[in-house]
């Protein structure tokens, strides 16, 4: 079995209880208004499981990921999208994205990686635009915590970064990416969490005294 279509089945298995992987991945493209003709950056595509959900909004999408066989499996969901092949801290993107998409991407780091990506996913916002983040989360009670914990403990190849999540880092390191809080709430029973983050109030206002301006992308289509 192919890492791609493992990493499918599990997700499968994980949420089925509450309504499929595919219905976190959707509720993260709405928790965005995404609409037709945005510029939408995703750092991390994975399988294209957002990535599908985010063209079907209408959005021109540039998707990353450094492994072929993710692109691979994204390519085939997501056919009109642009692909990057390269790592979400170095590849080349461009700036002035409308949103930015962070999918089960952030716990594969620790502090200083994740406030690095964070800090990236910021700079590449154009005025008004925000970020989009899927992560893990802790359900409540000590029993259902400790036994998520345990698991993701043993599905994860980055546990260190993965239980930082769960210990809530990300707050604190958005207000340190110079980003704030738009919205968070639990989904799958608390398992995950959605959070949209926009520019602090310093960005924001510098983001009123300048021009909008585009940047270039690979053709939507390709794969660079």
């Amino acid at each position: 079995m192919s890492p791609a279509t493992l990493y499918d089945a599990i997700n499968t298995l994980l949420f089925l209880r509450w309504g499929g992987s595919g219905r976190l991945r959707q509720a993260l493209v709405d928790s965005l208004d995404v609409r037709p003709g945005q510029r939408v950056l995703e750092l991390g595509c994975g399988t294209g499981q957002v990535t599908a959900r985010l063209l079907a909004a209408g959005a021109e999408v540039c998707a990353v990921d450094r492994l072929d066989d993710m692109l691979a499996a994204s390519r085939r969901r997501a056919p009109g999208a642009t692909f990057v092949r390269g790592d979400v801290f170095e590849a080349e993107i461009g700036t002035n994205f409308d949103r930015v998409v962070l999918s089960f991407v952030l716990h594969s780091s620790e502090s200083a990686g994740r406030l690095r990506l964070l800090r990236r996913a910021a700079a590449a916002l154009g005025p008004g635009g925000s970020i989009g983040v899927l992560e893990w989360a802790l359900p409540a009670g000590p029993l259902a915590g400790a036994a998520w914990r345990a698991l993701l403990a043993r599905l994860e190849p980055a546990p260190a970064g993965t239980q930082q999540i769960l210990d809530g880092a990300l707050g604190q390191e958005a207000a340190r990416a110079g980003l704030r809080i738009a919205s968070h709430r639990p989904l799958a029973g608390g398992r995950v969490q959605l959070l949209v983050l926009t520019p602090g109030a310093e960005r924001a206002a510098a983001d009123q005294q300048r021009p909008a301006a585009g940047a270039a992308v690979a053709p939507t289509g390709g794969t660079t």
